[in-house]
Formats: structure tokens, C-alpha cells, sequence
């Protein structure tokens, strides 16, 4: 029945109640669990309220002689944490008060309550040190046959603890059930439980496959315990968390196992008998708090850090499962194989955030924007209920992608970093995000930071390559290339930067060699890797052959499900034909691309292709549209709308009015938008100042394209501004330069398709200065 609460050997303090025998710190209902160093402070203090207690003395009785250890450090760092689970403070403290350069002094009001039969609760603290390794010895299925109830019934603590800064292995879930579900059910409701701590890193699944592939076996491979502790001694991690789960009558014995992947020791053994398959969740708190907690963490962390299962994920076995499935499908199969398994998860939940969440995102991947954005509102909507790791995720995804309020989401991705500073997936996408708005030293930091965390994060190569290229860094841009490559790491984001490091280095053969790869590949890498040859052809003026390759790219996608990206495309071909004087088959183009519903990058190249073309009325009624659906899209108020009104004002003859609507864009336009080349408004407020002849200043714009050539790259807008600059020059009275930059643009062009209108009416300018 257990020793009733009046003879607990029990000592009172303030609003606390310290068990001796269990570590337990009671306060206001409330119940956690002292770690050991602060425990013993804390026993030691109360023994002797209001005396001294000298550093020398609590060195003595941390530590043993032999110990090697900084003390001061490890002293300070025990008490900090025993003031954080006491709400106490070092500048006006309660209990503990610090005499400097000497020790401590407990100096609250002490009620100690006497133990069993009289025993001096003193006794006990060293009882309770003992009594722990005795434990050890029985088998746990013993132990599970000898006690019934719903709750924690037993659990071990170590010496061994973490740092904090080590990352553990997270080994497949052990199901001895009958009950498929199980497995991966619970193998995710404890990855979610745990993913909460800031103080534990679980090694990623990029890192698990890139282990695994050293040793020889499947990315698939199952992650055994044996499996499990060679992966964590190749990563260099320190403990394996192997879960385990087995039926019992009608009841279900719960394991949560940590083993020092070095030695094989058990560092940490809990274990929960659960009367129902219903309360197994809440069995799985119970066991992860506990492990967290003997692991290292301080109950401060733990209490802020700890939402239940239930509410931050879902109370459905079945929906977690649908859910599991289809993360690992995604890393498997891509987005497309994945996007069933969360429908099914939140069919069977409809208030499951993160499979919300999971499922716009992959929606987002196909270039389906619309049904990316209603899935992301809708885990929003539900992200008062999930803990805090989840909702610094939700949040991030939701203002990049939903909202694109760009500022907001590099506030939360911060604050993701500095809470969870071993989690990699906030300095990826912080990288991206600044790379998108053009702080490209920012993103190159942050993908660095990324890579420290997670060196087989290959969209981390990809962010840093790409941000290093924009910055025209073009030899430490391959060498972050090769680096991947060693690592085995050959996907999509590592082949990416691959093409355009090709078209800077002139080196076509490379770039075939990357169109050859993507070939047949599922999902949206061919139809990318073809939209990128469509730009290059388009560079080069050939633009029949362009077309045709932005047909293969619209195919390609439609392929893959994703109108949305065919419709890009499309409307790619649209607004280069009108930039180069096509202008009927830029109106053909543009109403195929409005054809296949686009989402909102295909819509506003639409609008600019229409602004061109000089259809006004469709080309606003166009980007207003998008403007209606996201009102608060940083780049689409700052980029492409003053571009898309600045063409619009140009096309009807009022370049003062241009000129104004790109000024807006100033603080973004060496950004990389998704939707408009970089660099769009420079070129628009360039032609603004040919048309009101003032050659000089249209000079610089265009030559600000020319010296951002790593951030073009094979955009058609980087030819374009060879030819337009010759113009400025020309206007402003320097002959020689316009030559020489009519020149140029007639080089890059000379296999271009002869009857473009724009090539001939640069020939015909170029005559007149000779």
C-alpha cells in the first residue's frame, strides 16, 4: 500500500516539501524530481539552516578524492539548477543565499518531518544513493508480473549525464504485440515527446542514413539496438534510446531503455505498466519526463518544456501512425507518396496540427501553393494546443510559406535556433529565408551553422552553395559542392547549384551531364532541371529551342501532379517571348499558363508578361488577385508588385510613374524571389531612364545587373542588360561603350534565332555607331 504521507521522511520549506528518499520536490500541487547534484546541495543545506556550508565541504560530498572535475564550474552549475526548480533568486533569495568566495546558506523557515519508526531523515540521502543500484538486479519482466496499476512503478537513475550538447540515437520501437499499430505509433509519440527538450538533440534521420550507408546497409535499414549503438558510435553521440512495448493480459508493459552506446551500460532504465490501450500515451509522458530528467535536464527546463502528448500531437494511435508512415515516405519517395498517409492522419483527427502542417508543406513541394497555404492556415489555427517545438515549426512554415510575412518568419526562426540550438532544421531554413531576401552573408552563416549541427544535411550544401554563388564566390561555392559529394550526399539539393556553377564556368558539357541526371527523376526534379535549360537557351537568344524545353518542363510536371509548377513554366515562356518583342506568341503563352490554374509565383511572371505585352487591365486584374490572397507577402509588396505596376506605367508611356513604383523595391531587390529573376526591378527602372533619357543613371541600373552575374546567372535579364547598357551609353554620349557593349550582347546572341525582334533592332542600333 505504501508508507502513508504523514510518515514520509519529509522536510518542509517555504511552499516546498523535499522527499529524502525520492528525490521528489513537491510545491502547490505540483511534482517533479531533483537531479543528483542538486539534491544532495539541497539535503546538505537543509541538514544545517542558517550555517555555512563551505564550497570545500559540498566538494567532499559531490564528488569522491579521485574525481577529476572542475569543481567551481560544476558547483555553480548545480546550484543554478537547484535555484531554478525553486524559483529562487542569487540577488534576493529565499532559501539559498550565497556567501562569496566561501559557500552557502540555506535561509528559509525548516520543518523537517520525521521517517519511519523515528529514522533520522538524514540517513536516508545516503539510503536512497544505495538503494538505486539494488534495483538494478531483478529482471524487469519480474517486476511487471509482481506489480499492477496504471502509472510509473519503477525507475533507475545514473551518474551519467549528459552535457546537453551530445546527441542521442533514437533506435526503432521494440513492439512484442500483436498490435501493428504500435510500432510506428509509438516510435513517433516518443520522437514528439522528446523533440521537445532543448536540452536533447536526437540524431537526425539524414545523419542515421548517412551511418547507415557507411556501414553497408539500406537507408531502410531497421534501427535495432545493436544497429542503433554502431550508428551512435559512428556519429559520435554518446547514448541510444531504445523503446520497447508488450502485452500483459489485458495490460501493456511500457520499457524506455538508455544505453551508453560505448560501453553498452544502462544509463537509464524506466518502465510503466499501463492498464489499457488508451492510456498508453500518457504512459509514454511519463517514461520520456522521467528519462529526460535523469539524463541531465533540469526540472526547469522540463516543467517549461513539457506539453502531454495528447494535446501537442493527438490522442489517435492510428492518426500517428498515418502519420509516421508518411514522414518516412517523404524522405524515401518524395512529397506525392506522402501526401495519402497525412490525409489519412488527420482524417482520423481533424485538430492533428502537425499532420496539418506536414501536409501543407508537401503541397508546397509539388508547387500546389493554394492547397499548401489552406493546410498551413488550418495548423495554425491548431497550434495553441502543440508544445513549443512544434509550434516554433508551425509558425515558421506558416509566415514563410501562408502569410510570406518574411520578417516575421526570421523572428520565429531565431527564437527556434536560440531555444533549440541543436536542432538543424531552424538554421536551414532560416538560410533559405535570408537568402531569399538577399542577405546572403546571413544565409552563408546560418547553412554553416546548420552543417555544424547536421553534416549530412545536404539542403544545407545546397543553401550554402547557392547563397555563396549569388555572392559570385564561385570556387567556394564547388568546394561546398565536392564536400557533399564526399559525404556521399548525391540528391537534388546537392546536384542543384551543380547547373548553374556549370553555366558561370561556361562548362556545357557539366550542364548536360545535370540534365541527363534529373531525366525521368520523379516528382519536380526533371521539370526543374528542365526550366533552368528553357532559361538558358532563352540567355543565348535561342528561343525556339527555349520554348521547346519549357514545353518538356510543363510536361514534366503535369507528370507529377503539379499545375501549379506546369503553369510557371508556361508562363516563363510567356514573359520571355514578350521581353524579346514576340508579342503574339507571348499572348498565346500567358493564356496557356492562366489555363492551368496557377498558384502565386505562375500568376505574377503572368502579369508581367501581360504588363509587357501591354494588356494592362488583365495584367493588374492578374496580380491583384494574388494580391487579394496574400496581402501581407513581404517580397510580393517590396518585389514583384512595384515591378509588375512599374512595367504597366512604362508600357503606357509614363516612366516618372516607373520609376516611382521601383523605388519601393530598393530594400529587396537583390533578393531571389520565387517568382520574378532577380534583379527585375533594376532592369524596369533602367528602361525607366532610357525613356526619359537620362542615360547615365539607367547606365548604373544596368550595370548593377552585369556585376551581380553569380545572382543572375542564366536569367535572359543578364543578357539583356549588355544591350540595354550599350543603349545608356549611347544616349549619354559615349560611343565607344556603347560599341563595346553592343558587342558583347551580339556575342552572347550569335547563335541566337535571327528573327527576334529584339536582336534585329540591336543590330540596326549597333549599325548606326559604327
Amino acid at each position: 500500500m505504501g508508507i502513508p504521507a504523514e510518515s514520509e521522511p519529509c522536510v518542509r520549506f517555504g511552499e516546498f516539501k523535499l522527499d529524502l528518499r525520492t528525490r521528489e520536490l513537491r510545491s502547490n500541487g505540483h511534482r517533479s524530481y531533483l537531479q543528483e547534484q542538486p539534491f544532495q546541495i539541497l539535503a546538505l543545506l537543509l541538514d544545517r539552516p542558517g550555517q555555512l556550508v563551505s564550497r570545500d565541504e559540498l566538494m567532499k560530498k559531490l564528488w569522491p578524492s579521485d574525481t577529476f572535475v572542475d569543481f567551481d564550474h560544476s558547483i555553480n552549475k548545480a546550484v543554478n539548477r537547484l535555484r531554478e526548480a525553486l524559483d529562487d533568486s542569487v540577488d534576493q533569495p529565499r532559501f539559498i543565499e550565497t556567501v562569496p568566495r566561501r559557500g552557502y546558506r540555506f535561509v528559509g523557515p525548516v520543518a523537517p518531518s520525521p521517517g519511519p519508526a523515528g529514522e533520522d531523515p538524514r540517513l536516508l540521502v545516503e539510503k536512497q544513493h544505495a538503494l538505486k543500484w539494488q534495483l538494478l538486479v531483478p529482471a524487469t519482466v519480474l517486476l511487471v508480473m509482481g506489480l499492477v496499476g496504471g502509472g510509473l512503478y519503477w525507475r533507475s537513475r545514473s551518474a551519467h549525464r549528459l552535457a546537453g550538447k551530445e546527441t542521442i540515437v533514437l533506435a526503432d520501437f521494440v513492439n512484442n504485440t500483436t498490435d501493428p499499430v504500435l510500432e510506428d505509433a509509438l516510435q513517433q509519440a516518443l520522437l514528439a515527446s522528446l523533440n521537445q527538450s532543448p536540452f536533447l538533440t536526437i540524431l537526425s534521420d539524414d545523419k542515421v542514413r548517412e551511418q547507415l550507408g557507411y556501414m553497408g546497409r539500406p537507408a531502410t535499414d531497421r534501427l535495432t539496438e545493436p544497429v542503433a549503438r554502431e550508428v551512435c558510435q559512428r556519429a559520435g553521440s554518446m547514448v541510444v534510446l531504445v523503446g520497447s512495448i508488450s502485452s500483459l493480459g489485458t495490460h501493456y508493459a511500457l520499457g524506455l531503455n538508455a544505453v551508453n552506446c560505448q560501453t553498452g551500460e544502462s544509463i537509464s532504465r524506466q518502465v510503466a505498466d499501463v492498464e489499457s490501450r488508451e492510456k498508453i500515451l500518457q504512459a509514454i509522458d511519463r517514461i520520456s519526463t522521467e528519462t529526460r530528467e535523469t539524463l541531465g535536464e533540469s526540472l526547469g527546463s522540463i516543467q517549461k518544456y513539457n506539453v502531454r502528448l495528447e494535446q501537442a500531437t493527438t490522442s489517435s494511435l492510428e492518426a500517428l501512425r498515418s502519420y509516421r508512415i508518411g514522414l518516412q515516405t517523404d524522405l524515401t519517395q518524395g512529397s506525392a507518396a506522402a501526401i495519402p498517409f497525412f490525409k489519412q492522419a488527420i482524417a482520423l483527427d481533424q485538430n492533428f496540427s502537425e499532420a496539418c502542417a506536414a501536409l501543407g508543406v508537401s503541397y508546397f513541394n509539388l508547387g500546389q501553393a493554394d492547397l499548401g497555404v489552406r493546410y498551413l492556415k488550418r495548423a495554425m489555427a491548431l497550434s495553441s494546443r502543440i508544445n513549443a517545438h512544434e509550434k516554433l515549426d508551425v509558425s515558421a512554415s506558416y509566415y514563410s510559406a501562408a502569410t510570406r510575412e518574411l520578417d516575421k518568419a526570421i523572428e520565429v526562426l531565431q527564437l527556434w535556433e536560440k531555444t533549440y540550438p541543436g536542432d538543424p532544421d531552424a538554421p536551414i531554413d532560416l538560410s533559405y529565408t535570408y537568402w531569399i531576401v538577399g542577405q546572403y552573408e546571413q544565409c552563408a552563416a546560418a547553412s554553416r551553422r546548420a552543417l555544424g549541427i547536421d553534416a549530412s544535411a545536404s539542403v544545407a550544401y545546397s543553401n550554402l552553395a547557392g547563397c555563396l554563388v549569388s555572392l559570385d564566390r564561385l570556387d567556394a561555392a564547388r568546394k561546398v559542392v565536392d564536400d557533399a559529394f564526399s559525404r556521399k550526399l548525391d540528391d537534388f539539393f546537392a546536384r542543384q547549384p551543380l547547373y548553374s556553377l556549370a553555366f558561370l564556368q561556361g562548362d556545357e558539357p557539366e550542364m548536360q551531364k545535370q540534365l541527363a541526371w534529373a531525366a525521368g527523376r520523379p516528382g519536380q526534379e526533371e521539370g526543374m532541371f528542365l526550366g533552368y535549360q528553357a532559361d538558358t537557351e532563352a540567355f543565348h537568344g535561342r528561343l525556339n529551342k527555349s520554348h521547346e524545353y519549357s514545353r518538356r518542363a510543363v510536361d514534366s510536371e503535369l507528370r507529377a501532379d503539379s499545375k501549379e509548377g506546369a503553369a510557371t513554366n508556361q508562363a516563363y515562356a510567356a514573359l520571355w517571348q514578350a521581353e524579346f518583342g514576340n508579342l503574339v506568341q507571348a499572348r498565346k503563352d500567358a493564356a496557356r499558363a492562366l489555363a492551368l490554374s496557377p498558384g502565386r509565383d505562375g500568376k505574377l511572371v503572368i502579369a508581367m508578361a501581360l504588363a509587357r505585352i501591354g494588356d494592362f487591365s488583365r495584367a493588374k486584374a492578374v496580380a491583384n488577385d494574388v494580391l487579394k490572397a496574400y496581402p501581407l507577402d513581404t517580397l510580393l509588396q517590396f518585389y514583384s508588385l512595384p515591378s509588375i505596376q512599374a512595367a504597366v506605367e512604362l508600357s503606357r508611356g509614363d516612366a516618372a510613374k516607373a520609376e516611382d513604383f521601383t523605388e519601393r523595391a530598393r530594400p529587396y531587390e537583390l533578393g531571389t524571389p520565387t517568382d520574378l529573376r532577380p534583379l527585375y526591378p533594376s532592369y524596369v527602372r533602367g528602361q525607366a531612364y532610357l525613356a526619359m533619357h537620362r542615360g547615365n543613371e539607367a547606365a548604373v541600373e544596368f550595370q548593377r545587373i552585369l556585376d551581380h552575374r553569380g545572382l543572375n546567372a542564366n536569367s535572359p535579364l543578364g543578357a539583356l542588360a549588355h544591350l540595354q547598357i550599350g543603349r545608356a551609353y549611347a544616349l549619354s554620349g559615349d560611343p565607344a561603350k556603347a560599341r563595346t557593349a553592343y558587342q558583347d550582347f551580339l556575342v552572347l546572341w550569335k547563335d541566337a534565332d535571327p528573327d527576334i525582334p529584339i536582336l534585329k533592332q540591336a543590330k540596326a542600333e549597333y549599325a548606326k555607331l559604327r
